[in-house]
Parts: C-alpha cells; structure tokens; sequence
C-alpha cells in the first residue's frame, strides 16, 4: 500500500505554489496582449509574452521534474523518470502513467517530492 507522508504532501504542495506564483504574472502578461491586439491594435506586449513564454515553459518544466518523482503502485519503488518520459507521459494532477524501473510495470505512479540528499 502507498503511503504518502504529511512531510511529502507539504513539499509537494510548495512546489506547486511556487510555480503557481510564478504562472500568474507570465498569464496576466498573456491575456493583456490578446486584449490589447485585439481592442487597440497595439502588438508589442503580446510579442514580450511569446519571448518569455518559451524559456519560461522550459524553466518550469526543469523545477518540476527536477523536484518530483513518483513511487510506483505495485512495487513502491520511488523512481526519477527521464526527462523525456515524464514530459510526454498521460497523467492526472497527482499521477504519471510510467513505467517502472524496478518491476517494469507501465502503472499509474504517484507523484511526491523528492527528498534531499
């Protein structure tokens, strides 16, 4: 049976209001220059989102993978993924469909916060 401590859920939880508070200015600056262009004709503040957009993507991404494993179901191995896997990987808020290293099983893994080393 998976466990999950209260410790685990509370770095989880502070890693996704970190990149929840970071989404919310790059957001506002999107929906303004769609408003913008859209109302005044005016393009440059949606130009300034679609630059910051792509290496902002790619910061979130390296903080989120780079602060969260999963812990497969059938075996509770806790694993990091690659990269790769886990970006284009189906999944819900709190799984990854992934397939363990340990036991080899593509399940649904549970997603908690790495520990420190």
């Amino acid at each position: 049976m998976l466990t999950i401590t209260s410790s685990n859920r509370d770095k989880l939880h502070k890693i996704r209001m970190t990149m929840l508070m970071t989404a919310i200015p790059v957001g506002i600056l999107e929906i303004t220059g769609i408003i913008l262009l859209a109302v005044m004709n005016i393009w440059w503040p949606l130009a300034l989102y679609i630059v910051l957009a792509i290496p902002y993507s790619v910061w979130l991404s390296k903080y989120y993978f780079g602060h969260v494993a999963y812990m497969c179901p059938h075996c509770n191995r806790v694993f990091t993924p690659k990269f790769s896997e886990a970006l284009w990987a189906a999944h819900t808020l709190t799984k990854r469909k992934l397939t363990c290293p340990d036991c080899g099983k593509k399940e649904w893994c549970t997603e908690v916060a790495k520990e420190e080393a």
